[in-house]
């Protein structure tokens, strides 16, 4: 490429023109201390830019740009943001230097954001932190003496007491250059250690500074960052903490023991005398609560892949099918009962279901308790429904505005319950924001179990009309009863039908499963409507279709016609384990219906979990 005249006199009366990139960063530091010894002048300081990545982090981002803004250093501050449907792109857009898009993964918004804007030093800060003022001289300064890198302590803020428990976590390992990870790079030592390994999620700072460390000396700043945690609460850093387990098992695959000692090192335990308080064992309670997911995630991972790689999962054939599905899983169940030796993917299913039953039982103990009135009777009554089940008759759960809602006590029926009224597993809260202002709302509850969304979205939308479909007799008798309990009888009403893609008669089998009856399955004999008739019988738009039918939704969404779904304003949807195909091809019918992802909260990643869709959403 050919400079302007601009560019060669600017080269000219440079003198670090002609240089190689290192020789000129080496030049610019010695030329910053010159000048503020009193030496020589000094020529141009060290460039730093500063990458911030982000999704939907309108609450923290504008705090953080105008903490960067106000260093006594000057930077170039780069937002990198991955798909946020918040505040956060007009807020990067105005207090951001440059604003970029990238993705998957924070690994990877921070590589591009670095080598899209190189600088002699570049540094890497999240959303939800804020620097103190001196942050950026100090680490030039530290670049300047001869290091490679270097760590910025932090310190845990927000409200709550698992806030407190965390800031409490961390005070044991400031001073630990192992646990505490690089924040500022130098360029060449950034570009040589490979940047952020974008395999790795949760765990790329440990592995870079690692690697960053083996290039040149780490040195560490007297200022602090503040990292805002908000108001956690016990499942979310339980929950986040299992988001983080497939990067952890990478990194550890990567690195090797040292690094899963590194990894689970616990200076607290070293200091047991410390842990003699409320926050000490808030502490113990916390690392028993995120060992409890690891361990989970394991093995739903495990399991999950398991199940991919054999094509066995939750078959759900309906009638009219070629039964090629079917044929798979009886093949299974033949080959795991003729091979007692090994453990086969149906046994290693039923061992990660009793973990993962084990993991749900503890954290929805202690949330029940914690969200809803005479939490302590309900967990009792929960007990006795696994300690003497033929005694141990309803549970309740009474939120704290008034909504009640009770199933057995003597199986697991009772937790959908809890995973609407205790952690809104739907978001129901932000769906509810929009659907208030609407005077008269349609929802359709496909998969309503014994009505705990139902009641749920009900009680949240005063305009809501609910029309409900539940296969179980037993289930539709709670039903109505929890929707009598709640005085919503006029708002709600229930067909005892299963959902499908076509209309007909299928074998009940399980939890709201519904199977061909050519399959062998046994189970009750129900009816089963279809998508498009139930559609055709609401008028005008659909406001939320809520969809939980245990694999069904293949089967529904893939014959539903576009016009069909067109009508569908938003739809929350539980997805099952299935060929990934048919994954790819469920949520690209969606978004070819004008359907877009909100958001996604994987329990299985890309096998099990709940999506959110609305129209025109970005």
């Amino acid at each position: 490429m050919v400079a302007s005249s601009t560019e060669v006199q600017a080269q000219a009366s440079d003198p670090s023109s002609g240089r190689r990139p290192g020789e000129v960063f080496i030049w610019r530091l010695r030329s910053l201390e010159a000048n503020r010894s009193g030496g020589s002048p000094a020529g141009p300081s060290p460039t730093v830019s500063v990458v911030v990545p982000t999704r939907d982090a309108g609450r923290t981002l504008a705090a953080c740009l105008a903490s960067l803004r106000a260093q006594g250093y000057p930077c170039r501050v780069v937002v990198v943001d991955n798909a946020s449907t918040d505040a956060t792109r007009t807020l990067a857009k105005d207090g951001a230097d440059v604003f970029l898009e990238a993705g998957p993964e924070r690994s990877a918004q921070r590589n591009y954001g670095a080598r899209s804007c190189p600088a002699d030093i570049v540094g890497f800060i999240d959303a939800d932190m804020v620097l103190e003022p001196t942050v950026v001289e100090e680490a030039v300064a530290a670049i300047g003496g001869g290091a490679g890198s270097v760590i910025v302590p932090e310190r845990t803020i927000g409200s709550g007491f698992w806030v407190q428990v965390r800031a409490f976590e961390r005070s044991f390992y400031q001073g630990s250059d192992s646990i505490e990870a690089a924040r500022f790079f130098r360029w060449d030592v950034f570009e040589r250690a490979g940047g952020f390994d974008e395999n790795l999620t949760g765990a790329e700072d440990w592995d870079l500074a690692e690697s960053a460390r083996l290039l040149a000396p780490v040195a560490r700043t007297a200022a602090f960052i503040d990292h805002d945690e908000g108001s956690i609460g016990y499942l979310e850093a339980c929950r986040k903490k299992a988001y983080y387990t497939e990067g952890l098992r990478r990194y550890v695959a990567k690195r090797g023991l040292s690094a899963l000692r590194q990894a689970s090192g616990r200076p607290w335990l070293r200091q047991p005398g410390k842990l003699l308080n409320l926050e000490g064992a808030g502490l113990l309670a916390l690392k028993a609560g995120e060992a409890t997911a690891m361990t989970a995630a394991l093995a739903r991972a495990w399991v999950g892949s398991q199940l991919t790689a054999s094509g066995v999962g939750r078959q759900t054939s309906i009638a009219g099918d070629d039964g090629a599905d079917a044929a798979r899983f009886r093949a299974a169940q033949a080959a795991a009962s003729s091979s007692p030796l090994e453990t086969s993917p149906l046994q290693c299913s039923k061992l990660a279901i009793r973990c993962r039953r084990l993991w749900l039982g503890m954290l929805w103990s202690v949330r029940i308790w914690r969200t809803t009135r005479h939490g302590e009777r309900t967990l009792a009554r929960i007990a006795l429904g696994f300690l003497a089940p033929h005694w141990a008759g309803d549970a309740t759960f009474e939120r704290r505005d008034g909504t009640t809602l009770v199933a057995p006590a003597n199986s697991w029926i009772w937790l959908p319950i809890a995973e609407v009224l205790v952690d809104d597993c739907y978001g129901l809260d932000e769906l509810a924001a929009e659907l208030t202002e609407k005077s008269c709302c349609t929802v359709l509850d496909i998969g309503a179990h014994v009505g705990s969304f139902t009641v749920a979205v009900a009680m949240a939308v005063p305009s809501a009309q609910v029309i409900a479909f539940e296969p179980s007799a037993d289930r539709v008798a709670y039903w109505r009863r929890n929707v009598a309990a709640n005085g919503l009888a006029g708002r709600a009403r229930i067909v005892q039908a299963g959902v499908g893609g076509q209309a007909g008669r299928q074998v009940l089998a399980g939890a709201a499963n519904l199977v061909a009856e050519t399959t062998g399955a046994t189970g009750d004999v129900v009816d089963v409507v279809a998508f498009e008739d139930v559609m055709r019988r609401v008028e005008g738009p659909v406001d939320l279709v809520k969809m939980d039918c245990e694999g069904s939704e293949y089967d529904i969404i893939g014959t539903a016609s576009l016009v069909t779904l067109g009508r569908i304003e938003r739809l929350v949807l539980e997805y099952h384990p299935a060929p990934q195909a048919n994954i790819v091809s469920l949520f690209a019918k969606l978004a070819e219906a004008g359907l877009v992802e909100r958001w996604r909260a994987d329990s299985v990643p890309g096998q099990l979990g709940v999506v959110s869709f609305a129209r025109g959403a970005r």
